[in-house]
């Protein structure tokens, strides 16, 4: 049966360019979303996110739980690599849920959290501190930055260099994961 699709508009939303057919991609109007700034990111974590984890764990700002800014931004900068806001979410998430199980404990005094509280609860942050401040020429580790197809979205991996005793070749070994 057909249809007159004249008057309609399609939209689609893509995260990765890549896979889109260059034909299709032809017919589009690529319109680019940046990812949030940290001070937007900070701005959204206390106006939306503490308040949802805050009621859902059953806790009231300022009165059970109080986030500083220096403890948002180690969670922004250190915790979380992404473009929105998922993962802040889920470390605000985590704390609010230790401070409820603190309550539930008996413990009732209000939790202040600092970056320290940070580092203590949350999982191992996306970039260690000393890894990313480190310039050296030692073999060892190493966390190199990959930009993954958006230009205001990157990842960093491991890689591992060691000395060898032997010639003057340099061999080097890759594994790919997909």
């Amino acid at each position: 049966m057909p249809f007159d699709l004249s008057k309609v508009t399609f939209i689609a939303t893509a995260n990765w360019m890549d896979p889109i057919p260059e034909p299709l991609r032809d017919r589009m109007e690529i319109i680019e979303l940046p990812g949030y700034t940290g001070e937007e990111k900070l701005h959204i974590a206390y106006k939306y996110l503490i308040p949802k984890q805050a009621t859902e764990h059953g806790l009231k700002v300022g009165e059970n739980i109080e986030f500083t800014d220096p403890s948002l931004q180690e969670i922004i900068h250190s915790f979380t690599r992404e473009a929105g806001v998922r993962n802040l979410e889920r470390e605000i998430g985590t704390i609010t849920r230790k401070q409820a199980r603190r309550i539930a404990e008996g413990k009732t005094e209000k939790m202040i959290v600092t970056p320290e509280i940070v580092s203590r609860i949350s999982r191992r942050p996306e970039i260690p501190y000393r890894a990313r401040n480190r310039r050296t020429r030692q073999t060892g580790p190493a966390f190199p930055l990959a930009s993954c197809g958006r230009p205001s979205v990157a990842t960093s991996s491991s890689i591992e260099a060691s000395r060898m005793r032997g010639g003057k070749q340099f061999t080097t070994t890759a594994i790919s994961v997909k």
